[in-house]
């Protein structure tokens, strides 16, 4: 009897194990890199030396903002700032894949994308969005998040100043239908509030 209870436990350990590494390897491949992903964090922090540390979070500042990538390899923008009207933009995208692993998907370099960048103003930074250019997304911290992440990184004074611009979307949905995108939209607004949280995760504490 106790032979068996073991020989049915390892069975379903096996089965358990299957399922998660199926899990893992399917959302870096490419057929499930298609879907609506919605805004997570969007922040800028400036580092100055070791002690002096300011994130500033922008997530909460816009009721929505979607990127759609669809099978075909063409996407769209759509962003609504909050007290402003919504706009919208084409992209196309293009997958770079794991040397070691021709299947699963690195990075999603996508094309046309209007890039977040900041200036800094009497101490606190400007938002403005770049010319259309190529931006590159990788699956970090989770499988389903879209993320991209800049540093800058000067010495002023002997003092090292470090710069990071992070940008994430989630994953909503791998359905890209119009009235998916609504829904979307409106998961969003409900999600505002919680973007908006001063409490900002750092992005390294993350990875």
């Amino acid at each position: 009897m106790k032979k068996f209870a073991s020989f049915v436990l390892i069975i379903v350990t096996l089965i358990s194990l299957s399922f998660a590494m199926a899990g893992c390897s399917g959302n870096y491949s490419k057929k499930n890199v298609t879907g609506i992903y919605g805004l997570e964090r969007m922040f800028y922090k400036n580092n100055v030396g070791t002690t002096d540390h300011n994130t500033y979070n922008f997530a909460g500042k816009y009721d929505y903002y979607i990127l759609v990538l669809y099978e075909d390899k063409t996407g769209k923008v759509i962003l609504r700032a909050e007290d402003g009207e919504e706009t919208s933009y084409v992209v196309s995208y293009t997958l770079k894949f794991k040397e070691d692993e021709p299947d699963a998907v690195k990075s999603v370099c996508v094309e046309g994308f209007m890039l977040p960048q900041y200036e800094m103003v009497d101490g606190s930074p400007v938002l403005t969005f770049s010319e259309p250019t190529e931006a590159t997304f990788t699956f970090v911290p989770l499988l389903k998040d879209l993320t991209y992440r800049k540093y800058d990184f000067r010495i002023d004074n002997n003092v090292g100043i470090r710069n990071t611009n992070l940008l994430e979307f989630s994953r909503i949905t791998t359905n890209t239908a119009d009235s998916r995108i609504e829904k979307a939209k409106k998961r969003q607004i409900d999600r505002k509030h919680v973007r908006g949280d001063d409490t900002v995760t750092d992005d390294e504490e993350k990875d």
